[in-house]
């Protein structure tokens, strides 16, 4: 437990760090001290990230967020990428705008799970109490067996 609580600590001290460091980046900017192309090059994988959004045909782009420094200090609210495998997500997928509060980074399953075409597999628990519910991924994991058994039963007219 106090292993815990001293890795939550550190990485709310690194998102903080983070958060800090771009938003002076962006004021050093603004006020002349940073070039636009080194501080684009600071955030390379973010604005990245903005590029593939505004080339979907199907989503808009918020106006607050169609410009990169506006979108960096997004970015500052919603916390560095973990790792390269993550891109910009909407939390909703029902709602085709980019807005500010609507954004996460999420890994391709993440992603995949929050498409509209994404099956879901609703189980109860051992007493029929609660409701679950599953993407075909998950319940393949759970049940230990290959996905595409799954979808065969579910083919085949499986319930």
């Amino acid at each position: 437990m106090k292993d815990q609580n001293i890795y939550r600590r550190t990485q709310r001290a690194q998102l903080e760090r983070f958060k800090r460091q771009l938003l002076d980046r962006i004021s050093q900017f603004e006020s002349g001290e940073l070039s636009r192309q080194k501080l684009y090059w600071y955030y390379m994988p973010e604005l990245n990230s903005l590029k593939n959004a505004k080339n979907r045909p199907y989503a808009t782009v918020h106006p607050k967020i169609r410009d990169k420094v506006e979108f960096l200090r997004v970015v500052a609210k919603i916390g560095p990428r973990k790792s390269p495998e993550y891109s910009l997500d909407r939390v909703d997928n029902l709602n085709y705008e980019y807005h500010p509060d609507h954004l996460r980074w999420a890994n391709q399953r993440e992603q995949a799970e929050n498409r509209s075409s994404t099956r879901v597999l609703i189980a109860f628990d051992a007493n029929l109490q609660t409701e679950l519910e599953y993407t075909l991924p998950e319940w393949a994991e759970r049940r230990k067996l290959p996905l595409a058994t799954i979808h065969k039963r579910l083919s085949s007219g499986w319930s």
